[in-house]
């Protein structure tokens, strides 16, 4: 397991990871993933895209790559990159060891929309990419850009696994949120004494995934606890989130850590990312839908 200094886990956390064996993924995702790799000569670019546009089955696919089963462990970010090493053979394998922890009817007692995530998940990983970029003045380091996007991907994959798994918590969870006008993650602290966002870095650690995505999972929220004082995966995700839910730029100083801004002097460079993910949105829109 690697070293995690920035996040120590509560005996909470301890226990609620232990009561998360159900990891549902949209059935529609594992089929056509699994029918692209049946053709014999499954082109890269769709499945990167298709995993892409699944965080669970993605998540569980890198531990079993990273599962002493299949060799030796990788530091990969990026999951093609992961796979690459796999015949297709394996990565079916894989693919159908990682369907045996989908359980997709498990999440709806609880009230909780799985699509509804996987497509703000897919938004912050998309938006997460492209502040890595502009940050880099368009000559993004591919490893930092990967990092963030992956992480932007996986950031709430604790609210699927507690939802799956712990459905009658999660469900007072969203209520006390609803009632109280008060963020999920305050709703969650006090009902199940732990939020998604710790459940989520905890399971990414213990699954061997690189410490900047770990990171970024955990600390989504709170990026102020992170000790490092410069821009970062973390960052990256903070401010994509926070974007992904923001329609103006007004609205941003409650939806960031004031206190994480200042303290890394980014306050200046936010309008910029701001301007670039707007671009790049109305880019993505304009396209035409590829076949």
């Amino acid at each position: 397991m690697q070293k995690m200094d920035v996040f120590l886990p509560s005996l909470r956390v301890h226990e609620l990871v232990g009561r998360l064996p159900k990891m549902p993924s949209p059935p529609s995702s594992y089929n056509e993933l699994f029918d692209e790799l049946k053709t014999g000569s499954p082109k890269r670019e769709r499945v990167a895209r298709l995993l892409q546009e699944d965080p669970v089955m993605t998540a569980k696919l890198l531990q079993l790559v990273n599962s002493s089963a299949y060799g030796d462990p990788v530091d990969y970010s990026d999951p093609m990159a992961a796979f690459s090493g796999q015949g297709t053979d394996t990565l079916k394998e894989l693919i159908e060891l990682s369907h045996k922890y989908s359980h997709f009817n498990a999440t709806q007692s609880s009230g909780f929309s799985p699509h509804s995530l996987w497509e703000h998940s897919r938004q912050v990983s998309r938006l997460a990419g492209w502040i890595v970029e502009a940050e880099e003045s368009n000559e993004a380091d591919e490893d930092a850009k990967q990092l963030a996007v992956t992480a932007g991907l996986l950031h709430d994959i604790g609210k699927v696994a507690l939802a799956a798994n712990l459905p009658r918590q999660f469900n007072e969870a969203q209520f006390h949120a609803r009632a109280s006008k008060v963020p999920f993650w305050q709703a969650e602290q006090q009902t199940l004494g732990a939020t998604h966002s710790e459940v989520g870095g905890w399971m990414m650690c213990t699954w061997g995934l690189p410490l900047p995505v770990v990171e970024a999972v955990t600390l989504h929220h709170h990026p102020s606890r992170q000790p490092g004082r410069k821009f970062s995966a973390l960052t990256a995700v903070h401010f994509a989130n926070a974007f992904s839910h923001a329609e103006t730029m007004d609205q941003l100083p409650a939806l960031v850590e004031t206190s994480y801004v200042d303290a890394l002097r980014i306050r200046h460079r936010v309008p910029m990312w701001w301007d670039y993910c707007q671009k790049k949105l109305k880019e993505e829109n304009a396209s035409p839908v590829a076949a």
